[in-house]
């Protein structure tokens, strides 16, 4: 898990890790995790990703949908990965009922490949120090809640970015 203040970097370090463009803004722009999980195939297997999105069932907000918006795509240049994840933080937040606040509702992207690693990274939204005039008053206590949930897994290295 990657850890730090909103706009640090954090989300473009993943980017050069894992070679996936992941949104990034000035201001809070990861708005709900997204776990990257990359994993090693057979020699002469086609590549493909998968996005799916993993919900928040404490959260608040409409009643859930019943698939998890699984998508599969054969072909790594025929999906802008970067398009996808703000397609999905944008689903999660308006089923969510999120105006400018984070979600725990989780994007899951896996991609899967001969040319991949088994590696396993998840973006989390910056820690705020001060509110902008349009984020939602509990913006800083759901990102420290998110942080605390994700930091305390045994098997978490951090990554704490400065």
């Amino acid at each position: 898990a990657v850890a730090g203040d909103t706009s640090s970097g954090k989300s473009s370090l993943l980017s050069a890790l894992t070679s996936i463009e992941l949104p990034s803004a000035a201001d809070i722009c990861t708005r709900c995790p997204t776990r990257i999980i990359m994993k090693t195939t057979e020699p002469g297997s086609e590549e493909y990703i998968r996005t799916r999105i993993h919900w928040d069932m404490k959260g608040q907000g409409k009643v859930k949908p019943e698939a998890n918006d699984l998508s599969t795509f054969k072909s790594v240049e025929k999906i802008n990965l970067n398009e996808r994840i703000a397609q999905l933080q944008k689903s999660i937040l308006e089923c969510d009922e999120i105006v400018n606040g984070v979600s725990h509702s989780v994007i899951e992207v896996e991609l899967c490949g001969p040319d991949y690693t088994d590696f396993t990274v998840i973006d989390l939204p910056g820690i705020v120090s001060t509110l902008g005039k349009n984020d939602a008053p509990d913006t800083g206590e759901r990102i420290d809640m998110l942080l605390q949930t994700n930091l305390k897994n045994p098997h978490c290295m951090i990554l704490a970015i400065m």
